[in-house]
């Protein structure tokens, strides 16, 4: 597969078209170029020298014969809470994220094939919410063209559920006013968890359940007088919640300074 032979002598090791590459879990690392990702898809792209639909494609031709038919519930999600996945759009909502919010692949790649980002039928970037047993309970849509938009989509009870990023067995947690925020801070703070609650608003309901959890859990919502006035709110009501301000508006711009 992938022109690809397995060193005999490092069971972790292949001889590629582009050299010799390690392959440990869902990471690796090419060694003659110096270059490393982590999934599949980053993979097949860097042997195959393609973007990332045609990376998803030929994997797809490749391996779909080997895809049990309950995993299709990994791929994008749908209910009467999101809107329809487009995979032709898929491209401009990742090169919008890449590009303009400066979030990498590697970042994105996990979430992608989680099923909990996509892009819709309209272009836009679909960050899923999940609520008790990972059911979906709507979603945050973020624009990718040249006129700004987000919301959520009609339906979405962000009451119920949210959308986040990084291990679920973290000891620190971080609260966001939006899904690219979230990410953003897979960045900033790793091995955190990562909640986007869709917007500024003190009492979450599933905040006592992250503080039952024995988290450390911090506001990081918007350096504006929302954020910080929804903090002072939120702290009355739950002391244990620590504020973590970013150094200029939001997390995804403290980023893009580094």
């Amino acid at each position: 597969m992938l022109d690809s032979r397995r060193d005999i002598r490092d069971p972790d090791r292949w001889d590629t078209r582009v050299g010799k590459i390690s392959v440990k879990g869902h990471k690796f690392f090419c060694w003659s170029q110096g270059h490393g990702g982590g999934g599949a898809i980053d993979l097949v792209m860097h042997i195959l020298g393609v973007d990332f639909l045609a990376a998803r494609e030929w994997i797809m031709k490749s391996f779909l014969h080997l895809i049990p038919t309950s995993a299709s519930s990994k791929r994008p999600i749908q209910s009467p809470q999101t809107p329809s996945p487009c995979t032709a759009n898929l491209e401009r909502a990742m090169r919008y994220l890449t590009q303009r919010r400066g979030l990498p692949q590697n970042i994105l790649l996990p979430l992608i094939n989680k099923g909990t980002l996509y892009a819709d039928q309209r272009g836009n970037a679909v960050f899923v919410l999940l609520g008790k047993e990972k059911r979906v309970v709507g979603a945050e849509l973020r624009g990718t063209g040249n006129t700004p938009f987000k919301g959520l989509f009609a339906g979405s009870q962000r009451t119920h559920g949210f959308f986040y990023a990084g291990p679920e067995d973290a000891k620190y947690c971080i609260l966001c006013e939006s899904a690219i925020d979230a990410i953003s801070c897979q960045l900033l703070f790793p091995g955190w968890l990562s909640i986007s609650t869709s917007g500024a608003w003190a009492s979450p309901p599933y905040l006592p359940t992250l503080l039952r959890r024995d988290l450390r859990v911090f506001c990081g919502f918007d350096n504006d007088k929302v954020g910080n006035a929804v903090y002072q709110n939120m702290t009355k009501r739950y002391p244990k919640v620590m504020r973590l301000t970013p150094k200029l508006k939001d997390w995804n711009r403290d980023l893009n300074q580094k």
